[in-house]
This record gives structure tokens, sequence and C-alpha cells, in this order.
């Protein structure tokens, strides 16, 4: 049998019959074939799967062990890249100098600890023996010895916590017990004289150490914020690199650190220190710092003035018109007469319309509405009229609703007339057809001016680092053999002077010379045979010019400071030649005064931005001047005693609905009402069992003048109160076991955690009510669990989770 003649033939029959080929009956050998091939094939596949299965099982879930692993990756790596910048904080400060302050408070809260375990001490302590635990993360001796002693002798949280224990629990007693207050101080003075003594003894630091650390910690970025300078200016102003972003980064960690530096600024002057440099000698080094700071931060402005960043600093609105409406009104078509034979009616709807209705209609009618076979649409209608004179009435109907729904005048834009006015000045006065090529260009010529004084700046800076992270280097070198130290010095001071002089030259050089490329654009306006009306000779807008300006005023102003930064330190290297034992400025007493130490602190002749300082002019003759005040629209000036006294008195009833006020009787009013419960007689049991007074404590700790503020303190206070007592929870069960709270499993429970938890404390750049109230919190629930297990009171929470809940 020819199988291929025969398919032909089928063929040949399914074209020219147009149906299905009729069936035909196989032979026995096409039976066999087709069965020893579809054997063949199942074994092929059967081997084939087989030896997929033994190479990659499919698990129960239908997922390859490779597949698993990928995806088990990818969720793996999306977690790292989500956790990676909560825990970025920790690199920066594992270091030794920032483990130091870390062990000193470990150890200080550890000693703390053992005080409160040991059953002589606890017993010392009373029933709010616990409270040194909590002192221990309230405030940490992490800072030089004058400050912690500042702080510990200015206790006035403690003293509020004092107030609040006190005045909610002397209501539970029959008679008057007016040293119920003892029970607070005692553990508090034994947690200031820990901190007191380990502030001496573990890594004791000086203010001036503290300061001139500080002080490295502004310097530092500035010297990143110049180098990227440097980078961003040889960056083509079109390249998607030319973003001033790392450099407003820097910036501002440099002016973030101004405030810390303030801080170590103020105690300078009660300094107790061992070197050859007085405490006092970096008052000027703080000023110059802080005018390099403002200087910095004014050459940034450039880079929010050329018109490439425009879309990173938006100034303009983006639209520039209104917008349209979101719809077009639909006008529905005339209707066609009832009856008439077809030759009655028109040819087009044009012709039973006016030319400027139909045309004003044209226009008013969607894009959808205009079709090519216009004419043809017609024809189909009149075709289909009287089949369907019900759909017509309803369409009618449906289109008058919708052109009455969305005809309706809309409301109108306020300010569009400005708004249009200032976009037309801004397009016409303030741009340029070649923008972006002016951009580039004066980008070009400014880094070609400012290159070589930028990197003088950036040497310089580097220098004052260097000499400011070697100040304390070689302070007891007298147990030692001095060898040649006169000429290592000597060597220093004229390192010093070459970096003064060349850096003088280099702005001589700027002033004289580089700064005046910027004008070679310009170069036309001051050729008197050039034409001003000539396009050859066409003067680019002057606003170019002035970014220009702007820049290299502060970078000028920059490099004068780092000249009188080096004149300061070749000063002190002149006049400081030997160690010496320098002992507090100020008398110890002004520790406790609760204004500036300095009548004229605010004052600095540097500061040009402060309008209202004025140059020149003394404390004494500023304040003849008179201060400057609103006048009262509703009254005159006082002509009288009476008057006078009358102007006075409205000035004080004014101020108790200020801000400040408002906020000290919210606050007032909220702690009243929380000891309420412990005052009344049918809740004052509850609320001493289930220690309302921390209520009181916590609802003070996380008041804020702002509602913002409030409402995140008391979020902040929830997720941290949770988190908190789970952590003192696992310290407790751990330490504890299934016993009572073993005294050495909680003293080692401790020495284990402690590092990790100030560690934490000191550094996490968290928020600050989230990462105390955490930690006191735990110490907390550790602190009455262990006190009721070993300590009998009259009302106990309980231990563990009872406490935490």
């Amino acid at each position: 049998m020819d199988v291929s003649q025969t398919y032909s033939l089928e063929e040949v029959i399914t074209r020219t019959s147009g149906g299905s080929p009729l069936p035909r009956r196989k032979s026995h050998l096409e039976v066999r074939i087709a069965v020893d091939e579809d054997s063949e094939r199942d074994k092929n596949s059967s081997g084939s799967s087989g030896r997929d299965k033994k190479e990659e099982p499919i698990d129960v879930e239908g997922q390859k062990p490779k597949e698993r692993q990928s995806t088990l990756g990818k969720q793996v790596h999306k977690a790292s890249n989500w956790l990676a910048p909560h825990f970025a904080w920790i690199a920066p400060n594992n270091i030794l100098s920032k483990w130091k302050p870390v062990i000193r408070c470990a150890l200080a809260a550890w000693l703390s600890g053992i005080l409160f375990i040991v059953p002589a001490t606890e017993n010392a302590m009373g029933q709010a023996s616990f409270l040194v635990l909590i002192a221990s993360f309230l405030s940490p001796p992490n800072d030089p010895f004058m400050a912690v002693l500042e702080r510990e002798t200015m206790i006035l949280l403690f003293v509020c916590l004092a107030w609040d224990i006190t005045l909610t629990t002397s209501g539970l007693f029959p008679y008057p017990y007016y040293i119920l207050g003892q029970v607070i101080v005692i553990p508090l003075a034994i947690h200031s004289a820990v901190a007191l003594l380990l502030s001496v003894l573990v890594f004791p630091s000086s203010i001036s150490a503290l300061f001139t650390t500080r002080l490295q910690s502004s310097i530092g970025p500035l010297i990143t914020s110049m180098e990227l300078h440097r980078k961003l200016l040889q960056t083509p102003t079109d390249s998607p690199d030319f973003n001033p972003k790392d450099i407003l980064a820097a910036v501002n960690q440099a002016e973030g650190s101004l405030v810390q530096l303030a801080a170590a600024a103020r105690l300078l002057k009660m300094d107790i220190i061992f070197d050859r440099f007085s405490p006092g000698d970096f008052a000027e080094l703080h000023k110059l710092t802080r005018r390099l700071v403002v200087r910095s931060n004014g050459m940034t402005v450039y880079f929010s003035l050329v018109d490439p960043t425009r879309e990173r600093f938006p100034v303009t609105p983006a639209t520039s018109r209104p917008q349209s409406p979101g719809m077009t009104p639909t006008v529905s078509r005339p209707p066609s007469p009832d009856g008439g034979s077809r030759n009655d009616a028109p040819a087009s709807p044009d012709e039973d319309i006016p030319r400027s209705s139909a045309s004003s209609l044209h226009h008013r009618k969607p894009p959808r509405f205009h079709t090519p076979g216009g004419r043809m649409h017609h024809r189909q209608s009149i075709h289909h009229r009287d089949n369907h004179s019900h759909h017509l009435h309803h369409n009618l109907l449906h289109s008058s609703l919708l052109h009455l729904a969305i005809s309706r005048n809309p409301e109108h834009a306020v300010g569009v007339f400005e708004s249009n006015r200032y976009l037309g000045l801004e397009s016409t006065l303030m741009s340029h057809p070649d923008a972006d090529m002016l951009s580039a260009h004066t980008t070009k010529l400014l880094d070609e001016s400012a290159d070589e004084l930028i990197g003088g700046c950036i040497d310089a800076l580097k220098v004052v680092n260097t000499w400011m992270g070697q100040l304390r280097h070689g302070r007891f070198g007298f147990w030692f053999a001095k060898v040649n130290e006169k000429k290592l010095r000597e060597e220093k001071i004229q390192k010093y002077e070459e970096a003064k002089a060349v850096l003088e030259e280099m702005l001589a050089r700027f002033r004289l010379q580089k700064r005046h490329k910027v004008l070679e654009p310009y170069r036309s306006a001051f050729d008197p045979e050039s034409d001003p009306n000539s396009e050859l000779t066409e003067i680019p807008p002057h606003r170019y010019l002035f970014n220009c300006y702007v820049y290299q005023f502060h970078l000028m102003q920059f490099a004068i400071v780092m000249i009188d930064m080096l004149a300061e330190i070749i000063r002190l290297e002149r006049l400081r030649e030997k160690n010496k034992l320098w002992t507090p400025a100020e008398p110890i007493r002004n520790l406790l005064s609760w204004g500036t130490w300095e009548a004229a602190e605010h004052m600095d002749k540097y500061d040009e931005e402060d309008p209202d300082m004025i140059q020149g002019v003394e404390p004494a003759w500023l304040n003849d001047l008179g201060k400057a005040e609103p006048r009262d629209p509703d009254a005159l000036p006082p002509q009288n005693t009476f008057q006078a006294f009358m102007n006075k008195l409205h000035g004080i009833f004014a101020a108790l609905s200020g801000g400040n006020t408002l906020f000290a009787l919210k606050a007032a009013l909220l702690t009243v009402i929380l000891c309420i419960p412990s005052f009344l007689k049918e809740s004052g049991s509850f609320a001493y069992r289930h220690k309302f007074v921390w209520g009181v404590f916590m609802g003070q700790l996380t008041m804020a003048r702002f509602r913002g503020d409030t409402s995140f303190g008391f979020v902040a206070r929830i997720f941290s109160t949770f988190f908190g007592g789970l952590v003192g929870l696992v310290m407790w069960y751990v330490s504890a076991g299934n016993g009572n709270g073993n005294p050495y499993g909680l003293a080692a429970v401790f020495a284990v955690c402690f590092p990790f938890f100030f560690f934490a404390r000191l550094y996490w750049p968290g928020p600050p009510m989230t990462n105390l109230i955490f930690f006191v919190t735990s110490a907390l629930v550790v602190g009455y669990s262990y006190q009721d297990e070993h300590l009998v009171t009259a009302s106990s929470p309980g231990a563990g989770f009872s406490v935490f809940w």
C-alpha cells in the first residue's frame, strides 16, 4: 500500500470538496509501527524523567533544591538589605575610643547592681533600692569628671521622681512621715558616688580631650565636603553624577556636631588637666570652627542657584497653566423628523444647522465623535430609524443627562493670574535659551579659577586635623629621657608656617588673577570696539556671574578663616612649651549658677550673618540702643507712672497665655489627674499595688509642648515599655531559673548584658525617649522581681511576668 499516495488523495478530496476527509481503516503494518513508536517514546520519556528525578528531586511543595536555594537567598538578601541601614551605626562606633566610656558605664551599673544584690546594702537603701539600677541608665557616667559632677549635682529629673513617690505615698500613712523621701535619696546618692568615682578611676578623660575630639568631628566632615566640592566642579553639569547631595550631607554633619562642641566648650574653664595647653586656649579655635561651618554652608548655595539643579531644588510650580477639564461636554445630535419620506430628509446633518453653530459644535465634540465616514454613519442611522426609535429616545435622554451633569461650571482656581504672571516674568527675565550651556560653561570656568584654592584649603584642614589629634601626645614625657624635644617642636612650627604661607600665596593669586576667569563670557562688555547689538557679542545674563561670585566669596572667606586658624596654632605652639597642671579658671560654685557664665558670650565679632548684632559695638553700648520689640497696635507708649504700671501688668497677664505657660499648666494638670487614683480611698490600694507612681513619672517624662512630640512620646513609650519588659523578663528568668532569684546568676547576667546595653544606650541614633524607656523598663522588671523575692514590702507586684504585666 502506498501511504503517501493515499494521503495525497485525501488532501485532494479535502480541498476540492471543502469538507473533512473520509475515514480510512489503517493496515496492520501501520498499527504495528505506531505501537512501536509509542512504546519507544514512553521508554525515552520515562528514562529521562528518571534521570531528572535522580539529579534534581522535587520536594513536597513542588520546588527543586536549586529553586529553593535561590528563593531563600533572595529572601535573605532582601532581609539583609532591610536590616543593614538599621545597624549601620555599629561599625563606626566599634573602636577603642568609643568602647572606653561604654566600659566605664557598664562597670558603674554592675557595681550598682552588686550593691543592690548584697542584702546589707539592699536593706540600707530601703524599699526603693531598685532606683540605683534605673539611675544607672538615666544618668550614665559617659562624660568627663566635671560634666558628670555637674549632671549629678543638678539632678532635677530625680527631684521630680522623689516628689512623685513622696507625695503619692505619704497619703497612705495615718501619721506624718517626713523622712519618706529618704527612701529615694539614698539610692540616688549611692549612684552619684559610684558614677563620680569611676569617672576618675576608669578611663578618665578631661573636658579638653572631649572638646578636641568633638572639634575633630567638625573638621573631618569639612575635609570631606571640600574634596567633594573639587570633584563635583569637575563633573559636567548635564551628567547624572552632578548631584550635591553628598556635599550637603557632609556639611550638615559638621553643622550638627557644633551643638555637642558648644556643650563641651561651656565647661572648658572648669577643667582640670595636665597638659601644655590651657583649656581656655581652645576658645578661639571654637569660634574659628563655627565660622568655617558657616562658610562651607554658604558654598553649597551655588548648587541651588545653577539651572541644572532646578529639578533637585524645585523653585517654581510644575504646571504653567490651569489644567483642562477631564471631559468635554457632549452635544447630542438634533432629532430626525418623525414623518416624511427619505427624500425629505437632508443628506447631511450639517444642512439643517447654521454654519456657525455647526462649527461650534465641531469644536466642542470630543475626538471620539470625529469619524471619517460621517455620511455613511448617517445613512445607516436613517436605515435603522424605524426599527430603533425607542433606542433613539433613550440615547437622547442619556445624552441630555450627561450634558447636564458635566456642563456645570467648575470652581475657579485661586491665583491663576498671579501664577501666570510670575511664570511669564520668569520665562522672559530669568530663563535663557542656552541656560544649560551657560551653566556648564560657567561651572567649568569656576572650577578652573577655584581648584587651586580648594586644594590648598583641603591641605590646611588636614594639617589642623592632624594637630588636634596630637595635642595630648607626650604629656607624661618627663618620665622618660627627652631627646631633641625642642627641635621636634620647631620642625612642627615650621611645617605649620609653611602651610600657612602656601595658603596665603594661593589666596593672593586667587584674588589677583584666578577669580577673574569667570569674567571671560563678559569680556565683550568691556571692549569699546565691540557692537553690543551684535549676535556674536551677545552677553550672557549676569545671574551666572552672580552665582560664581557667591561661591568665590565664601571660598575666600573660608581660606581667610583657615589662615587665622593656622596662625592661632602657631601662636599656641610658641606660647606653650612645657606641661603644666591647669586648675579651673572659674570657681566650682558656678556649676550651680542658672545664668550664663560670661555676659558677652553671645557676642561674636565675626558673626556677620546675625542681623541683630552690630559689628564693633560693645555690650553696654548695645543695651543703650534698646531692645527691638514690635509696637502694640492697641495702645500708645505709656506717658506716666500709672500707665507704665498698667502696661506692665498687662504684659504679665499676656505672658500667661504664652506657649510655655500653657505647656506648664498642661503638664501640671496631667500630673494631678494621674495622682488622683492614689489619693482616693476606693482606688488607693489598687494604685499602690500596681505602682501608679510610674505612670505619673512616665507621663512627665514623655510630656512635650507640641502635639506631635507628645503623640510620638506616647507611642514610643508603649513600644519601648513592651520590648524593654520582654528583655527584662529574659534577664530575670535566665538568672533565676526555677528558683526565687539567684544573686550570683543575676550578677553574671548583669556582667554579660550591661556592656551591650550601654553600647546601644550611648550610640544608638534612634529617638532618645525610645532608647531611655527601653532600658529603664528592663531595669524595673529585674529590680522589682528581685526585691519582691528578697525584701519584705507592704505591697509587691510580684516577680517576673506579673511585674511586666
